[in-house]
């Protein structure tokens, strides 16, 4: 396999795999060996073990072992009962949304659509006298009306356009659609991505631009934004829209460290569902919002959507089980 090395430690009896190195090798950290065993206890009394033992006949031994027993992990209470529709069809969406080899575009508009966003712009400006945006106004002054049902323009797109445009200065319309049609930014820190998710519906467009770290970036952060999300906040709706955005495009395979910081993130979604039933549903972002809930669901929030997906996609589903 692909970046595991040869030397690895001895069968383990209990889950059937290799460790990745020797626990008694004097070059293993202490540390590292406290934080595995520390796992590995969280994994042994996260299921049933019994002993099993059995007789070689070819050879005339006894060979006993520990298997662990998940025979009984199907009867006991789910959290959520319909997890595993809910992981397909995450699935589902991460084939509609594959990027099939492309690169990220930077371009963010088409042309049609620029002229349509630049034609609201300037009718909210006609709309509302008290917004100061001298130089928009002028060189939007002969903009024709013009509008296509296939590009809804919401109005919170508009507004936070407007505010993007205020103190700026433009020549003419081209500068004017240079500037409203450059790429968006990525945000670094914390306060830059909360601004940017509150503003701004994700897009499979933006998406695509983000490296891994950015994704990984924006879950860390999601640690505390499942609070607000949970009590049903202001921004908990924007908050929800790129919390399934995440899961969308978050890769299969991730590192054990990388997946333990998943396993905190359910285990604090799996409280959150526990502790309140009223989690309001998630408001599709509008390039998916023709796609159905899975199970014949009515709604669905993303607090319920993250446990599925890490439960089974990244093999955590002892928290599933409402026994803790």
């Amino acid at each position: 396999m692909v970046g595991v090395e040869q030397k690895q430690g001895p069968l383990d009896p209990v889950f059937g795999q290799h460790r990745v190195f020797s626990l008694s090798d004097e070059a293993v950290s202490q540390e590292a060996i406290k934080y595995l065993m520390d796992v590995r206890d969280e994994a042994l009394h996260s299921a049933s073990i019994y002993v099993k033992s059995h007789i070689n006949n070819d050879q005339d031994e006894q060979v006993i072992g520990m298997v662990a027993d998940t025979s009984d992990l199907k009867v006991k209470k789910r959290i959520l009962d319909d997890s595993e529709s809910i992981n397909m069809w995450i699935n589902e969406l991460r084939e509609e949304m594959a990027p099939l080899d492309e690169t990220a575009s930077e371009i963010v508009y088409t042309d049609e659509m620029l002229d349509i966003l630049v034609y609201e712009i300037k009718k909210y400006l006609e709309e509302h006298p008290e917004e100061v945006n001298d130089s928009v106004r002028r060189v939007t002054k002969h903009v024709q009306p013009l509008s296509n049902p296939a590009y809804d323009v919401s109005s919170e797109l508009v507004q936070n356009m407007v505010k993007k445009l205020k103190d700026k200065r433009f020549s003419d319309i081209s500068f004017l659609k240079r500037y409203i049609n450059r790429p968006t930014p990525i945000p670094t820190n914390f306060r830059q991505w909360f601004g940017h998710i509150k503003h701004n519906e994700p897009t499979r467009q933006f998406m695509l631009r983000l490296s891994f770290d950015d994704l990984m970036k924006i879950q860390g952060y999601m640690m505390q934004w499942i609070v607000s999300i949970s009590k049903n906040k202001p921004d908990s709706k924007q908050l929800q829209k790129w919390l399934l955005y995440v899961w969308i495009f978050m890769p299969n395979e991730l590192l054990s460290q990388q997946i333990s910081q998943l396993r905190e993130l359910g285990k604090k979604c799996r409280t959150n569902i526990k502790l309140n039933t009223d989690i309001e549903g998630l408001d599709m972002p509008k390039e998916i919002q023709d796609i159905p809930f899975p199970n014949q669901r009515s709604e669905l929030n993303a607090v319920e959507i993250t446990l599925a997906v890490i439960a089974h996609r990244y093999g955590q589903q002892d928290l599933l089980n409402d026994d803790h």
